[in-house]
């Protein structure tokens, strides 16, 4: 079955854009596999970066945070001091793309360096393949200490098939999540008894993910402003809905009492950053400690369509996240890094940093050869996808709007998406630099631009993939209710 892109009108006299069928990328998948093994021989990517085996190496995920509401990242309300000041000392990378904006795959990405579409894991519905050697084995294999310390239910391992090569994982709680502090507790409760070893450890804190809830008693709290946004109530997601007094079943619908709840939690998640950098510098390890911060997502607030939201969206609103390094010996701090990367980049660069091998195939890149080097794109196109939903699960009611499964390459002044659930694959094409709102749709009108970007997404579909070697939970009723409360079931 081939893969055809057509205009929207479909002009019979347009001759189509042509992404190949499976049977014609046979070969070619068969000659980029053994590109991939080639390129791997001669590119001496960890090899060259000096190892620290003597660091820890600390790697933080805050869930669904977009990247302009930091204040390194120029915000102008005090959401995120502690992060601001991790990132003082370290380098800011301000094109990171994360590969998928759903919580499981992203983080699977984040921990393998591979694309979903290589490591399998597509969706929040599916578990990762088998045979993918993720950076903590690789770690806990050199002698490493690990840990990891999930919040958010779709990292647990049953769900989301992570937990491999971890000393602990603990996703040790009930219902949809639980609150920053709890995990923090338990995180500083690990460090103080693995003070001395040599340690990786990943802290995932799940907050700002929608509702919008923060806690009762947090510490900072910002009021609406700004002129009023008001919407339609139907408009605003019924997980999200904040509810007013009166009458029954009513929810605000004025956007800037979410957007300053979004905020609070977002700060409340720094509080906890807090928490955590503060235990590493009490306990002696801070200035022996690598620290990664990034997300796996950002959120759609009121650029599109869809309100409040992400997984379904391909916006940079949402594909654009938070990355900080912090090296201990104060290498890069204070520096700003444009070209773009991405979050398969995280894996080879600690990888590299602790020497250790996490076989061929990765995906990602080393970043501090980039660094080093001062300039220029690590990745000059990346790749995204969003939803792709198990079958089970449809069964089960769980429904999918067609213009939620998008695939996506992003070059750093373009963005191309494909529609495939669509009638004729329908495509979209922006100019980032003289529409970053992605608002002005030029195709099929600049069909020139749009085809080197069809061309680099045929080669990225032409990669290998574990597709058919996944795996996806029972789609239980406990489950399938959790997947309402998040947002990703009807």
């Amino acid at each position: 079955m081939r893969f055809l892109v057509r205009t929207r009108s479909d002009h019979p006299n347009t001759p189509p854009l042509r992404v190949s069928s499976p049977a014609e990328r046979f070969w070619p998948r068969l000659a980029m596999t053994m590109a991939v093994c080639v390129l791997a021989l001669a590119t001496p990517a960890c090899s060259r970066t000096p190892a620290a085996p003597d660091w820890n190496i600390v790697l933080i995920s805050v869930d669904t945070l977009r990247i302009d509401h930091l204040g390194t990242y120029g915000y102008d309300r005090p959401t995120s001091p502690a992060i601001d000041a991790l990132a003082s000392g370290g380098v800011v990378f301000e094109q990171a793309i994360c590969q998928n904006t759903n919580t499981n795959p992203s983080h699977a990405s984040m921990l393998s360096g591979l694309y979903p579409h290589s490591h399998g894991n597509r969706d929040n519905f599916y578990r990762m393949a088998e045979d993918v050697h993720m950076l903590p084995e690789a770690l806990h294999e050199a002698g490493y200490k690990t840990a990891g310390f999930v919040s958010g239910y779709t990292l647990k391992d049953r769900i989301c098939g992570l937990a491999r090569g971890f000393d602990v994982y603990d996703d040790d709680f009930s219902g949809k999540e639980r609150r920053g502090g709890e995990t923090t507790d338990r995180v500083l409760a690990w460090l103080r008894t693995h003070a001395e070893d040599r340690f990786f450890l990943f802290v995932h804190l799940f907050d700002p993910h929608g509702p919008y809830d923060p806690p009762a008693d947090r510490a900072v709290r910002f009021e609406p402003r700004g002129p009023e946004r008001k919407v339609a109530p139907d408009r605003i997601p019924r997980y999200q809905r904040l509810p007013v007094d009166s009458p029954e079943d009513a929810h605000w619908t004025d956007l800037r009492l979410y957007e300053a709840r979004y905020d609070e939690e977002i700060a409340y998640a720094d509080s906890q950053v807090a928490r955590l950098l503060d235990e590493l510098r009490q306990l002696g390890l801070y200035e022996k400690t690598i620290i990664v911060f990034t997300s796996d997502h950002g959120e759609a607030l009121d650029e599109r369509v869809h309100l409040l939201d992400h997984g379904g969206g391909i916006g940079d609103e949402e594909i654009r996240v938070p990355l900080i390094l912090r090296l201990p010996d104060g290498r890069f701090a204070g520096r700003r890094f444009t070209g773009q990367v991405e979050l398969i980049d995280i894996a080879p660069t600690l990888a590299a940093l602790a020497g250790v091998d996490m076989g061929d195939g990765i995906q990602g890149v080393n970043l501090l050869l980039h660094l080093e080097k001062g300039s220029g794109d690590p990745h000059p196109t990346a790749f995204i996808e969003t939803r792709v939903i198990p079958h089970r699960w449809r069964e089960r009611g769980y429904r999918l709007n067609p213009r939620e499964s998008l695939k996506a390459v992003r070059r750093p002044g373009s963005k191309l998406v494909v529609f495939p659930g669509l009638p004729r694959n329908y495509i979209e094409l922006y100019d980032l630099e003289a529409d970053p709102a992605e608002k002005d749709n030029l195709y099929p009108g600049a069909r020139d631009k749009a085809r080197p970007l069809i061309v680099e997404l045929d080669r990225f579909l032409a990669l290998p993939s574990r597709l058919n070697q996944v795996a996806s939970p029972e789609a239980d009723p406990e489950t399938l209710e959790i997947f309402r409360t998040l947002g990703y079931a009807d």
